[in-house]
């Protein structure tokens, strides 16, 4: 990573380091937002370096990386073993022309080559908390689930997915919305399953995802939504 290719980040490393170390100390949850390769190794390097100087077990802290958009293959294994969540929202890698070809323009063909490399952090024993980046992109998971599982456009291109080596199995893909979110959030107790005693927070689909073929997702509808155990939406709302 040449400076020469790099962008110019909001912290300068030792200050992000150091602020990181004191909120970690004072039990805090630090989120990062990191787009490129240079950034995320940035935002891990302050991680790391926060428990190396003994400010608590940052895994016990949960903290987050925003976004991550290309990262540098030596740094997929650090979100597992820094237990450092990886909070992503997949509406970003929609393949259209004028968004990716853009975009791969800008970053050159080495960089975006490892895009949104779900797959690969998962591999390494990452964890993905999924969400959407509204009002950025549209808030609508199931289109954003869509492209998790295929890579592809809601339309159905390109043919064979754009990077498909980086698809998740729509159960990856619905855990990382559910489990994923809710254990970044320290949440996971009360939510990411249907479970006795949790919050009855739940949508009801027209159809099983699990059952489908991924090329369909996209155009799932929500017949029915419980917040809190009240149906709010759908049938019976009234």
């Amino acid at each position: 990573m040449p400076a020469e290719t790099t962008g110019a980040p909001e912290w300068a490393p030792d200050a992000l380091a150091s602020a990181v170390e004191t909120a970690t100390r004072r039990g805090w949850q630090v989120e990062i937002h990191a787009i490129g390769d240079a950034g995320v190794r940035m935002a891990l390097d302050a991680y790391e370096r926060a428990g190396a100087a003994g400010a608590g077990d940052p895994r016990t802290r949960r903290h987050r990386v925003e976004h991550i958009e290309t990262i540098d293959p030596a740094d997929l294994p650090r979100f597992g073993a820094l237990g450092v969540v990886a909070s992503m929202q997949p509406f970003h890698a929609d393949p259209a022309p004028n968004q990716i070809g853009i975009w791969a323009g800008n970053i050159g063909p080495e960089r975006a080559s490892r895009a949104w490399a779900w797959r690969s952090i998962l591999d390494h024993g990452g964890c993905l908390a999924f969400g959407s980046d509204w009002p950025v992109v549209p808030f609508d998971p199931l289109i954003a689930l869509h492209g998790a599982v295929t890579r592809q456009t809601p339309a159905g291109e390109p043919p064979g997915g754009w990077l498909p080596a980086e698809r998740l199995t729509i159960a990856e893909a619905l855990a990382a919305y559910t489990l994923g979110s809710a254990f970044a959030a320290h949440a996971e107790t009360r939510r990411g399953m249907i479970e006795v005693g949790r919050d009855a927070d739940v949508v009801v689909l027209d159809r099983d995802l699990l059952m489908e073929d991924p090329s369909a997702i996209a155009g799932t509808r929500v017949v029915v939504t419980v917040v809190g155990g009240r149906i709010v939406h759908g049938e019976g709302a009234a």
